[in-house]
């Protein structure tokens, strides 16, 4: 069927690009169907969230230490997490430390190295090639009927597809299967879950959450 062959072909896709070694790609253009592979996880984060892994991302060698420094913390909340960070002055770019209060999040680019080295390349040489991937992606999700306004997230279809917060100091993190969302129509059942909300209230202006 279409869309055992489409599946197939995503698999495959992400196998290749999995097994190429970012030093190689480095120098190379991404093509828009890899980059759609690259984004498919994370394309239908809220804008503020996205933003910060996209820019992470360049910074793979520093995500180990800050997974490991945020597991070690996770139980540090809001005001009481960020005055830990500044007291400890970590040596992470501000959009690493933008990510300590998702751990899952970055004990996941942590546990797949090469896919947030690869997304790193992409970013640093086809900016504008991988947000219009992202916009693929999100596209297909809405156009499926998976990515709704919610009560988490309010999701805006303009000339781009804009996710939000609701209340701007909550962001959630969502949680789909790609092979799902961007290639099956909604059958009255949500494709996206979403964790505990994470506040970021206190802290949303000092590591530039605000500026995103």
């Amino acid at each position: 069927s279409p869309f055992t062959t489409k599946l197939a072909w995503l698999w495959f896709l992400l196998a290749i690009i999995l097994c190429t070694p970012s030093s190689v790609r480095a120098n190379e253009q991404f093509t828009a169907a890899e980059l759609d592979t690259l984004v498919s996880t994370i394309a239908l984060y809220p804008d503020p969230l996205l933003v910060q892994v996209l820019a992470a991302s360049v910074h793979g060698d520093e995500i180990p230490g800050a997974a490991d420094w945020a597991n070690q913390n996770k139980h540090l909340k809001g005001q009481e997490l960020a005055d830990r960070i500044k007291l400890e002055d970590l040596p992470y770019d501000e959009s690493v430390q933008a990510l300590i209060p998702f751990p899952t999040v970055l004990a996941t680019m942590a546990k797949y190295q090469t896919w947030t080295d690869q997304l790193g390349d992409a970013v640093a040489s086809q900016k504008e090639a991988v947000m219009d991937a992202v916009q693929r992606m999100r596209s297909a999700a809405y156009n499926h009927g998976h990515l709704q306004t919610n009560e988490q997230v309010k999701v805006i279809k303009e000339k781009t597809i804009i996710i939000e917060p609701v209340q701007k100091e909550y962001v959630y993190v969502p949680v789909y299967n790609p092979h799902v969302v961007y290639y099956v129509y909604s059958n009255g059942y949500p494709g996206l879950r979403y964790r505990t909300g994470v506040w970021v209230g206190t802290y949303y202006d000092y590591w530039g959450w605000g500026t995103s």
